[in-house]
């Protein structure tokens, strides 16, 4: 019997105004990196397989962040890009070599977390199977009222937020090699997301959390997995 298999619609969220998202010219988190791998996955074809398509991202709105963030840190990030200084920001991580601060960091923050919005909306409506936010997930450290890690914004979260008001459940899988804090804590309390992170354990790395005791709290209990893994580890360890 004669079997077809169907090409998947695979959307690849790619706007060039997400290489904008840079915190300082000697910052390790370089746009460069998405632009190299959109045009490789040009050069190679990818770009024009049959059902692939690359939508751009919309820009998240301020109601959107403010699901996930406190007013008061979205507004201190808001007046910094807008060029003012806040004495109190280093209370909210912000200034410091992980995160500096730049004009136009929350409007090119906003657009990175719209880009995951925008991919999980394409696969919510079916309009999509699979989709493809490589902006996305750089802000996994970001919590609720401070920047860590070079995330401000925690895009994650935010979608995943959405997609529970929405009525899903939601399974999210980390394999950085840091912790997921800021994405576990965004859930701790919650049955309808399962956080799985695999990382070095924070015995060696940042940022210090992510063992196996961290399994979630009240309703949300059993619904966060941590599998932290001594440096340097091999297949036979695994």
């Amino acid at each position: 019997m004669t079997q077809y298999w169907i090409q998947p619609k695979t959307a690849l969220v790619y706007d060039d105004e997400l290489s904008q998202y840079q915190l300082s010219p000697e910052h390790p988190l370089r746009p460069i990196r998405l632009q190299h791998m959109h045009e490789l996955m040009r050069a190679s074809g990818l770009l024009s397989v049959e059902n692939v398509f690359s939508p751009a991202p919309r820009t998240a709105s301020k109601r959107e962040i403010e699901t996930s963030h406190d007013h008061d840190y979205v507004s201190i990030v808001e007046a910094i890009s807008n060029g003012g200084i806040a004495p109190s920001m280093g209370e909210f991580g912000l200034g410091t070599s992980d995160n500096p601060i730049r004009s136009g960091i929350y409007e090119t923050t906003a657009l990175c977390v719209g880009s995951t919005l925008t991919a999980s909306e394409l696969v919510t409506s079916g309009k999509a199977d699979v989709a493809f936010a490589p902006a996305g997930g750089v802000h996994h450290h970001a919590m609720p009222r401070r920047a860590a890690g070079f995330g401000i914004f925690n895009d994650a979260v935010i979608a995943m937020k959405a997609m529970v008001e929405a009525g899903l459940r939601v399974a999210y899988i980390d394999i950085d090699c840091h912790h997921g804090d800021g994405v576990q804590m965004g859930h701790y309390d919650s049955d309808q997301v399962l956080t799985i992170s695999i990382h070095e354990s924070g015995q060696w790395l940042f940022p210090g959390t992510g063992y196996v005791q961290e399994i979630g709290v009240g309703d949300g209990t059993g619904y966060s997995a941590n599998i932290p893994l001594a440096p340097y580890t091999q297949d036979d360890q695994w």
